[in-house]
């Protein structure tokens, strides 16, 4: 569920490209054992004109199952890392520089 949406900004790279624009939101989901808020970024389609959550770029917190212990870094549809305490998990996109994993130590 969006709790709420940033104002859109626009596909600025041409009328060939099969997005229309592109916004954030801060949303609530819960899925199988966990609930998770974050901020998500998503992508409006021409084809459409409905919003789709681009889970390659997302913020969140999620409470729920497996419960673990440390840092975990997976590629699914992109660099994404994330600090695991227990049952509270917070996830981020490595690509933002946040990860050595993804780009080695900074200096």
């Amino acid at each position: 569920m969006i709790l709420w949406s940033f104002p859109p900004e626009p596909e600025t790279r041409g009328e060939h490209m099969p997005c229309s624009a592109f916004r954030w939101t801060l949303q609530i989901e819960a899925f199988r054992w966990r609930v998770a808020v974050g901020l998500y970024h998503q992508f409006q389609t021409r084809s459409d004109g409905q919003w789709h959550t681009s889970h390659t770029t997302l913020y969140d917190a999620q409470l729920g199952f497996p419960i673990r212990f440390g840092t975990d870094h997976w590629y699914y549809d992109g660099p994404h890392c994330s600090l695991e305490l227990g049952l509270l998990h917070f996830n981020w996109c490595g690509r933002d520089g946040w990860c050595d994993k993804c780009y080695g130590p900074t200096e």
